[in-house]
């Protein structure tokens, strides 16, 4: 899977040392329904502030909810501020381990369809899938990708991460990219400097596995509905 060069991946971890306060960039924060038992599941992960970049590190966490309402990444990123730095995600309301039964990510694209698609020196992995957590990073070949436009109506592919729910209980988790336990999301600008990433339009990712007989009814439901038209 990783076909980048060692340069290019040094290069990537030494312009993501330093972080920059000035800009921000937003993964647009979405509610994903997942089929139970499944592998080979893609979800997209959209991104969005219209800023210049030249690589990223994508670090992604899957944990567990046991109730709703957690503090998420920081908070809203909404339409359009630029907030402060994001605090760390409370722990107290969260079920997420390497000995639990997790759903797990198979596959990470960044370079398919993505910003990066054609402009790239392939994939680095820090660690790679299967796993509830991974870190992919890539660089640009040359110049600058944008990271869509400022708003999210302009958002673009950031990647597609592929997930299995096999022998997952149903449940709602968590798709964390900020305080993983491979470190945090970060793109690297032209000046050396890393772009903080925030949650964008929500408080955070978030994947539902329903029961299986939910998902049936579910069906049910929609077929009924279509008899009607």
């Amino acid at each position: 899977m990783s076909n980048g060069t060692g340069f290019a991946a040094g290069l990537l971890a030494a312009l993501l040392m330093v972080t920059s306060a000035g800009a921000a960039i937003f993964i647009e924060a979405k509610e994903y329904v997942l089929e139970p038992a499944t592998a080979d599941q893609v979800i997209p992960l959209y991104v969005y502030g219209g800023e210049a970049v030249i690589g990223v590190t994508l670090a992604l966490e899957i944990e567990a909810l046991i109730q709703s309402g957690g503090s998420g990444g920081g908070g809203s990123g909404g339409g359009g501020g630029r907030p402060g730095r994001p605090a760390p995600p409370a722990t107290a309301d969260l079920l997420g381990g390497a000995g639990d039964l997790l759903p797990v990510m198979t596959d990470i694209d960044l370079l398919t369809g993505t910003i990066f698609d054609g402009n790239h020196f392939g994939m680095q992995f820090g660690a790679a899938p299967p796993s509830y957590a991974v870190s992919v990073g890539t660089i640009t070949q040359s110049g600058t990708v944008l990271t869509g436009g400022t708003t999210s109506e302009e958002r673009a592919l950031l990647a597609s991460v592929t997930i299995s729910t096999e022998g997952v209980e149903s449940g709602t988790y968590r798709l964390k990219f900020q305080y993983t336990v491979h470190g945090s999301t970060v793109f690297a600008g032209l000046n050396g400097a890393g772009t903080a990433v925030y949650p964008g339009g929500g408080e955070m990712l978030t994947l539902i596995v329903p029961e299986p007989a939910s998902v049936s009814l579910m069906v049910l439901g929609l077929l009924a509905v279509a008899r009607r038209w």
